[in-house]
């Protein structure tokens, strides 16, 4: 956190470019009717949070812990498998004091002799970071839609049974409503003081990082010691290089835990392109975004952002054939020039005209990005052993429709459309 005491440019979402404060006051308005109704349900059972986080503990022995912990990743990979290639999982119950091993250190006081930061640039690529950390946080946070899924259900019947299937679900869904209604009912700079005094009741954490597949003379550090060089060529680098992998570490006290913090490490990974490569203008954009103050108030907002852009982008995909589309278009906004997704998002919140156009153009760059991938996959996966496969017959019910949709890619390319019409039948 060195640069943060050198450097300060307050991140927030109040004042955010991409954030209006018209819109934030609707997220507020939208927010304490879901509280009062959260409360209006659960009535006297709202203050029963500490009891149901027990009983949740009670019920995860240490002979279920290993089958939640497969359960949550088998509804990840379902859920985002599709995005995910070679990213390594490890989801786990943690350790005692885990969880706040792995949690980043963060600066609790404001040093003396700051400069603030004027860089336009640098201030863009901060509000950037931090409405996109809210997002994120959001996704994660509505991970609770993922406990009412048949495949969570069916899973926990499995490893408790029927009756106390029902139960452990019924209580992670109480807990999270109440954790929600309390992140706005108790003022944020309580909070604060609240989990600077005990970190002790942090109930997940996540951590991101690129490490290598085996053992090598070469760490981490030296590879990227040789790409800020330029020295991209060698075949001891690329083959470094080939062997690292994204890992996602997640880590949470109870089964909703570890979904919302594997989510949230996802997007972390897919927001990481949002950074920017000089490190020192890294360090600065990190720093600022990544403080507890931030982390409330993303608790706070980030699943009214996320859903609001959930549903700005379901406007242009009902025809769209493209599984985890929200994370595909997720990932394009990240690697945007700060000041236009700053601009786009503003526009996406405020209901402007000029944003629809604007992500229909993302989602077709991300499906032609997809469909030149799979030509790709495809021809890589049909190798050519010298024989004339113009004169096989290939029977297209045999084949799958990722094959089918490559050679009709294939067949459009060669402008042979009576092919197209044949093949096309069997995408119905």
């Amino acid at each position: 956190m060195k640069t943060l005491k050198q450097f300060l440019q307050e991140a927030s979402l109040q004042g955010n470019p991409g954030t209006p404060d018209e819109y934030l006051k609707g997220v507020e308005r939208r927010a304490m009717q879901d509280v009062q109704g959260t409360e209006q349900r659960l009535g006297r059972e709202m203050g029963q949070f500490m009891q149901f986080v027990g009983q949740v503990q009670q019920m995860q022995t240490p002979q279920v812990k290993a089958q939640l912990e497969k359960l949550a990743e088998d509804i990840i990979m379902q859920e985002y498998g599709s995005i995910l290639g070679q990213t390594k999982l490890i989801i786990k119950f943690p350790q005692q004091g885990e969880i706040q091993q792995m949690m980043e250190p963060v600066e609790m006081e404001t040093p003396a002799n700051q400069k603030e930061i004027e860089n336009p640039d640098t201030i863009a690529a901060i509000n950037k970071r931090k409405l996109g950390n809210a997002i994120m946080q959001g996704e994660a946070k509505n991970a609770k839609r993922m406990l009412a899924l048949p495949e969570t259900m069916d899973g926990m019947i499995k490893i408790f049974g029927p009756a106390n299937a029902a139960k452990m679900v019924d209580l992670l869904k109480k807990i999270t409503d109440i954790a929600s209604a309390l992140d706005w009912r108790i003022p944020m700079e309580v909070q604060k003081q609240m989990w600077e005094r005990d970190k002790s009741g942090f109930s997940g954490s996540v951590d991101v990082d690129w490490k290598p597949i085996k053992n090598d003379e070469q760490t981490a550090d030296e590879i990227l010691k040789s790409l800020e060089s330029g020295d991209i060529q060698t075949p001891e680098i690329e083959d470094s290089l080939n062997e690292m992998e994204p890992t996602i570490t997640a880590l949470g006290t109870d089964f909703a835990m570890l979904l919302h913090e594997t989510i949230k490490g996802i997007y972390k990974l897919i927001g990481s392109a949002a950074i920017p490569e000089d490190e020192e203008e890294a360090e600065k954009v990190i720093a600022n975004t990544g403080t507890l103050s931030d982390e409330l108030e993303d608790l706070r907002y980030g699943p009214y952002l996320a859903a609001d852009l959930r549903d700005f982008v379901n406007r242009f995909t009902d025809n769209i054939n493209v599984e985890n589309i929200r994370e595909h278009v997720f990932g394009k906004l990240m690697q945007m020039e700060s000041t236009q997704f700053l601009q786009l998002m503003k526009e996406i919140f405020s209901e402007d005209a000029g944003a629809a156009a604007k992500m229909k153009d993302i989602i077709l760059e991300i499906q032609q990005e997809l469909k030149d991938w799979e030509r790709g996959q495809f021809d890589e996966e049909v190798p050519d052993f010298g024989v004339d496969t113009s004169t096989v017959e290939t029977d297209p019910s045999q084949l799958s429709k990722k094959e089918i949709q490559a050679l009709i890619d294939a067949a459009l390319d060669a402008g042979d459309y009576a092919e197209v019409g044949k093949l096309a039948k069997y995408l119905d």
